[in-house]
């Protein structure tokens, strides 16, 4: 997942060129450490595995792969202990069930997405996370329904406003890969953006590459990360346009079409990607290894090769603003509201399982 790119083109109703760092070449390595942060172990019994993805006041939610529990458990923080406190989201095809899902968080609000075996999108339903006591209150969530084009949706996708979001997914075989949905009306708005990395591929390949993202919005700014390569710009939203980007990273992902011509194959000096999570203050990014790094070990620090220790810090303009080291290396990461605390998904070595870390942040 990389590679110097030279420019990536973007057309509007007027010219909109993406360069490096404005003509001059970005540095694509990772930031200098700034800090090391000491992290305390929150206890928990029954932990089931998951992802930790989101934060709300008090409270850590993480997607599991029980259906016992719901694809979405909540425990809040009491303390150093966390408490179990809802499961959601379980998969079916009832009702206020799911298929294939994707979670954003949006103030205080979640909203979960549901897709077909086949990848296209069905709806969006927004579930009030202001009372979790009564988050199973089916008559508080609201269903926006999709009845528009098919979109090939990837990983990610956020509110803007009213009934219109943002997602990393276009019309399958087209040269896009963001598009916008306006519930209210079913239409789709594809921009115009197309990456120019230099590798001859079926446009349906490539689409794919890129829609495999993550997207968080700010105040009319759109974060961009992409998951292969080390790739992240951020934009300002327009109505049907997206501003000239600022880039915090560069490198495209690094590919080429393999020998039967239907799937593409990284080369070793390709990233596995950028993992971003934001606060209405800055953005936080866990920026993953190349495939070469992590091919070299069968650990990283005797944790899984995949996992990692630094999470480096931006403000909503570009600007680094530090780049904080774990004590311990980790899977996923959440950042409270606040911007106090950063939460890990880690793992005990000693027992190998789970471990959830917290640690407190410098006044940013």
């Amino acid at each position: 997942m990389r590679k110097l790119f030279s420019i990536l083109c973007i057309l509007f109703s007027v010219v909109f060129v993406v360069s490096c760092h404005n003509g001059g070449e970005l540095n694509n390595s990772r930031k200098k450490v700034t800090a090391t942060l000491s992290g305390k172990v929150l206890q928990v019994k029954d932990f089931p595995a998951g992802n930790l993805f989101g934060t709300i006041d008090g409270y850590l939610l993480f997607q599991v792969y029980r259906r016992d529990t719901g694809r979405v458990v909540i425990y809040k923080i009491d303390g150093d202990s966390l408490k179990y406190a809802a499961g959601i989201i379980n998969k079916g095809r009832g009702p206020h069930e799911f298929i294939y899902v994707e979670f954003s968080i949006s103030k205080d609000t979640l909203y979960v997405s549901n897709s077909s075996p086949s990848g296209g999108i069905l709806d969006i339903w927004g579930i009030p996370l202001d009372d979790i006591s009564n988050i199973k209150d089916y008559s508080r969530w609201k269903d926006y329904k999709w009845s528009g084009q098919d979109i090939m949706n990837g990983l990610s996708f956020v509110k803007i406003k009213d009934s219109e979001f943002l997602i990393s997914g276009a019309v399958n075989n087209t040269r896009h890969f963001l598009s916008k949905i306006d519930f209210s009306t079913n239409k789709l708005h594809q921009f115009d953006l197309w990456p120019k990395d230099s590798t001859a591929a079926p446009v349906s390949l490539k689409q794919f590459e890129y829609t495999q993202s993550k997207l968080f919005t700010n105040n009319g700014k759109l974060l961009y990360a992409c998951l292969e390569g080390r790739y992240m710009f951020i934009s300002k939203i327009g109505d049907n346009t997206l501003g000239q980007p600022v880039e915090i990273y560069s490198h495209l992902p690094d590919y080429k079409l393999g020998h039967d011509g239907q799937n593409l194959k990284h080369n070793e000096d390709c990233e596995y990607g950028i993992y971003p999570y934001t606060t209405s203050r800055f953005i936080y990014a866990q920026l993953s290894r190349s495939r070469k790094e992590i091919n070299a070990s069968a650990d990283y620090k005797g944790y899984p090769p995949y996992y990692f220790d630094e999470i480096e810090v931006y403000d909503w303009n570009g600007k680094f603003i530090g780049n904080f080291k774990t004590d311990r290396p980790f899977f996923t990461f959440a950042v409270s509201p606040d911007d106090s605390f950063i939460y890990t998904l880690s793992m005990d070595l000693q027992t190998k399982e789970r471990a959830i870390m917290r640690y407190q942040l410098p006044k940013l």
